[in-house]
């Protein structure tokens, strides 16, 4: 069995893949669109059709590699294009982590590891597609360019052979989160009158147009808009998760599922979120289930389901700030189509 780091952390486990195999390699194309939406999570527009939102696409590739029995290590990288009501990204996403088995299953008594990681997620722009208010102010678009974080995480696993074909894992962790940008800019306003172009540089918002030849520019301090940046889209965050999964292997079969559910605390950022009205989330619950059928001894195609109640909260931090956090509301499904290989 693999070790995974964010985003799979629901499906991590104690044990040792098979002491016949000392490697393993997973790529599986990942997906969410109307054809895949069997719970009716994807958001529908007033009139009851469907826009682009709702649309992810991606893929990704795990190199995971058993160094001793009771140590393994783990990388992996994510490619997701995201489209979702109001807000659109290309995400890279990038992971790598470290386990060591303490302890082994002797008994009744469980195997126990710590697992240590690192991951984080890129994009070239995040986009708000649709105009927000903002301290009486409409803003028609806006967009964060290279949008980025990182996470470090520590976890606790436990893990018990129930039967011969049955495993259980319970796990609880910590983790440490920065969210930074390089620059976030806006437009507001409505042709044929002037469309200002908005940059939020250095505790100064700077509005210009040019219109008919003629070119404004505005300089404000950003405490009139009552908009920080720095605060509402450069952030520090906590988080903890608990878990919980369960593998079972009928011959050529596997079948697992896991749940997983995170608390975060950004600080200022939610308190200006609710100050301004909006909704504030938290917290986040992710099931998985997959079922696998090994097509070779050491081949195994497999199908994946992966549904968060707040889409990508805590998974995809780069993704959340004051004008993007109520759009979380709303749950989310992943569907991923793939192969894992031993050797």
């Amino acid at each position: 069995m693999p070790l995974h780091a964010a985003p799979l952390d629901a499906l991590q486990t104690a044990f040792a893949p098979s002491a016949t195999t000392r490697w393993d390699v997973e790529a599986g194309s990942d997906h969410a669109n109307k054809a895949l939406d069997l719970l009716g999570m994807r958001p529908k527009r007033a009139d009851g059709s469907y826009g682009p939102s709702g649309i992810y696409s991606g893929a990704h590739l795990r190199l995971g590699g058993q160094l001793t029995p009771d140590w393994r290590v783990e990388a992996a990288l994510w490619q997701r294009d995201i489209q979702y009501v109001s807000t659109a990204a290309d995400v890279s996403t990038w992971h790598l982590a470290g386990q060591w088995r303490v302890l082994q299953a002797k008994g009744g008594l469980p195997a126990v590891a710590l697992r240590a990681s690192a991951w984080g997620n890129r994009a070239p722009l995040l986009r708000r597609t649709t105009s927000v208010k903002v301290q009486g102010t409409t803003f028609t678009s806006a967009q964060a360019t290279n949008p980025r974080d990182n996470q470090l995480q520590l976890d606790l696993l436990a893990s018990w052979q129930l039967a011969a074909t049955v495993q259980a894992t319970v796990f609880a962790g910590l983790g440490r989160s920065q969210v930074d940008f390089d620059q976030v800019r806006a437009t507001t306003g409505v042709a044929p009158a002037c469309v200002y172009d908005v940059r939020f540089i250095d505790g100064k918002v700077i509005a210009t147009c040019d219109l008919n030849g003629t070119s404004t520019r505005i300089s404000t301090p950003a405490s009139v808009y009552g908009i920080d940046v720095d605060k509402e889209a450069r952030y520090q965050a906590n988080s903890a998760q608990l878990g919980a999964n369960v593998l079972w292997q009928p011959g050529a079969w596997r079948l697992r599922a896991g749940v997983q559910y995170i608390k975060l605390d950004r600080g200022e950022v939610d308190d200006i979120v609710l100050k301004r009205g909006g909704m504030a989330f938290t917290s986040n619950t992710i099931g998985i289930a997959e079922i696998g059928y090994r097509i070779w001894p050491t081949s195994l195609l497999f199908a994946r389901a992966q549904v968060m109640a707040h889409q990508f909260v805590g998974e995809a931090p780069l993704m959340y700030n004051t004008l993007t956090a109520t759009q979380h509301r709303r749950r989310y499904g992943i569907a991923t189509l793939g192969l894992s290989h031993s050797f």
